[in-house]
């Protein structure tokens, strides 16, 4: 195995970037098939029989010249090298772009897929032993997956907002879990997913207003709109990607306050701050009963508490967090391209680290901002409940809750997904003002017990 692995390396001592990935031991042997599958199977076999057949003793004889199909495998080769390096860069250059902002508590590994590959796999963030976050099924084309997935991330920012997403997965994980360890609720585990997905879209949402533009943001919200809007029609939806009332909330500070968005660290606080509002609005609303019940009793408030605490972990692994995302390990077809090193500095910018860098918020603003919004909701849920109470007894229609009238107000866990099959197959174009029709609500699809994205 060790000769074969040697070969292997030799024959990409011209790949550039790319590196072998050693596999573990367990699964070595199937690891040069799976090589000579991406490189080419008659080129790869021809190499290793070469090397392996005995060399009869003969008189030296010229060298033959170089069959034209032996260098159309080598050019075919050549080419297919150069597509795995254009797609990993294109990664690279997005995740230095768009996640360079803050500090997280676990690094970054994105593991792609090859476009024309497994179509049923959707975006998937893993928060693994070691402080590592694997976010998988990264594409640079999302056209031949589900529908669902090709009308999502149809465009270069709604491919970076997938990106961008999964790596609020990322920044959260980790809190979010404890967060769920340690509360004896049921429902707690609701809560967490919806503000999961929900801080996800928002940031996602927020990072493009600050990277390329209010515009930009804009658009890829109302897409992404649509397809939640879309998602919540099934009636198989488990509601865990509910951020419409959160997205709202987005739409409301970009469009009439956007001097809130002034730095890089306010799109990560207004992603907590709206996504907690946003999330206990989707919360209320949804079936059955015992959501809302759950946010009137002494459970949530005893979540809640914890849930502040919470808030401070995941802002001290944002200003704190050992590890950036905006340099990830890249991974495609068993080959890797290894983080780019960051520039070197001049002598100059020294000068420029004696100022410690200003951030909009400290753990302890962010989290007093949340305690606030805590006790809003919490007198929102209550007088929702007395007038619900005194108009059912008038037999009169239910108000509206001010939020949902869209007032800008050790092992591998799985803590984010795009669920690429939902129980129900979309037909047709979404559109930003509505929803696409369904189709085939009875066909057969994976049943999930985790959070997706």
């Amino acid at each position: 195995m060790s000769e074969q692995l040697s070969r292997l390396q030799a024959f990409l001592a011209d790949a550039g970037d790319l590196e072998v990935v050693a596999p573990p031991a367990d699964v070595r042997l199937d690891y040069f098939a799976r090589f000579a599958r991406l490189a080419g199977a008659a080129l790869v076999a021809t190499q290793v029989a070469a090397v392996a057949a005995p060399s009869p003793a003969r008189a030296a004889v010229p060298t033959p010249s170089v069959s034209s199909a032996a260098l159309s495998s080598e050019n075919s080769v050549a080419a297919e090298k150069t597509r795995i390096v254009a797609a990993m860069r294109s990664v690279q250059d997005l995740s230095a772009r768009y996640l360079s902002a803050g500090r997280s508590p676990t690094s970054a590994r994105i593991v792609m897929i090859d476009p024309e590959k497994l179509p049923d796999e959707g975006p998937l963030a893993f928060i693994e032993p070691g402080e590592v976050c694997r976010i998988e099924g990264i594409r640079t084309d999302y056209s031949r997956t589900d529908p669902r997935l090709a009308v999502m991330a149809d465009t270069p920012a709604t491919r970076a907002f997938v990106l961008i997403h999964e790596s609020m997965h990322c920044r959260l994980g980790p809190a979010l879990m404890n967060h769920v360890a340690q509360s004896t609720a049921p429902m707690a585990y609701e809560f967490a997913v919806r503000f999961n997905e929900s801080s996800a879209d928002a940031y996602a949402v927020l990072t493009l207003a600050r990277k390329d533009g209010i515009p930009a943001a804009l658009a890829v919200l109302d897409r992404v709109t649509a397809v939640r809007e879309a998602e919540m029609l099934l009636p198989e939806s488990e509601g865990h990607h509910d951020s419409r009332d959160t997205l709202r909330r987005v739409r409301a500070v970009l469009e009439h306050t956007p001097e809130r968005l002034d730095s890089d660290d306010a799109a990560f606080s207004l992603a907590i701050t709206e996504a907690l509002a946003g999330a206990s609005t989707a919360l209320e609303r949804a079936e059955p009963k015992e959501y809302r019940v759950y946010l009137q009793s002494a459970d949530y408030a005893a979540d809640m508490q914890r849930f502040h605490g919470t808030v401070e972990e995941m802002a001290r692994g944002y200003l704190e967090g050992a590890h950036g995302l905006g340099a990830p390990k890249v991974i495609l077809n068993n080959l890797f391209m290894a983080p780019r090193a960051p520039a070197r500095m001049s002598p100059w910018g020294l000068l420029a680290k004696l100022r410690p860098a200003e951030h909009g918020f400290t753990a302890a603003t962010l989290r007093k901002d949340v305690e606030e919004i805590t006790r809003s909701l919490a007198r929102d849920v209550a007088a929702s409940a007395t007038s619900k109470h005194a108009i059912a007894d008038n037999d009169g229609p239910a108000p509206v809750h001010a939020s949902l009238a869209g007032s800008p107000e050790r092992h591998a866990v799985s803590i984010g997904r795009l669920r690429s099959r939902l129980d129900g197959v979309y037909s047709g174009v979404l559109h930003s003002t509505g929803a696409s029709e369904l189709t085939d609500p009875a066909a057969d699809h994976e049943n999930l017990d985790r959070p997706g994205l």
